[in-house]
């Protein structure tokens, strides 16, 4: 069984799932072969990816690994996952980031090989989309500018004896109780600083 993130969504946004909907139904028409599993779609607030395919392996499947099976091609999912970042807002971002994903789904270990490719393009040649293992730089450009810029606060303490600063970013022990910590250099305690 797959785990969930805390994160994950399920999606509720009518036209990211209209257009899940229509990648989902061309993939089954090319590859029906696949959907012995439970396809789950879900959005989370990745800022590292437009979108993943996470996936668990039956039981029955595993000897696969340990060389007994001559190729991967009977490999097949319990659970597959398609994973898309709420900051991927464009339809056609969306739509080429699922076709990319469900190429995923559709080719069992093959990562981003040749034949990953060739099927992927296949499944998106219905709205003249063409993967590739990389985004453009204008794809990466728009999805960086949906994301909100976290502002970070500098916390400071102080020795009292050497004057020696300490920075942090987030709040920690030091930063909350610095008069329970000396100095590394003169061994005299920290205090706040204004």
């Amino acid at each position: 069984m797959v785990k969930k993130k805390r994160t994950w969504h399920r999606c509720t946004d009518r036209e990211i799932l209209s257009v899940y909907q229509e990648v989902l139904e061309e993939t089954k028409r090319l590859y029906p072969q696949y959907f012995d599993c439970d396809v789950q779609f879900y959005i989370d607030g990745s800022t590292k990816y437009l979108g993943h395919c996470a996936y668990s392996i039956k039981k029955e499947t595993m000897y696969t690994k340990f060389g007994t099976k001559a190729h991967f091609g009977d490999l097949r999912y319990e659970n597959v996952c398609i994973i898309l970042s709420k900051y991927v807002t464009d339809k056609e971002q969306v739509r080429s980031t699922l076709v990319h994903e469900f190429g995923h789904m559709v080719t069992p270990k093959e990562h981003h090989s040749f034949y990953w490719e060739t099927r992927a393009n296949k499944i998106g040649e219905k709205w003249g989309i063409e993967c590739q293992r990389l985004a453009t730089k204008e794809e990466t450009q728009s999805f960086l500018s949906n994301i909100p810029v976290k502002q970070t606060k500098d916390y400071t303490v102080k020795c009292s004896g050497c004057g020696r600063l300490v920075h942090r970013k987030r709040i920690c022990d030091i930063i909350k109780h610095p008069e329970l910590w000396k100095c590394g250099v003169c061994g005299s305690y920290f205090e706040k600083t204004n």
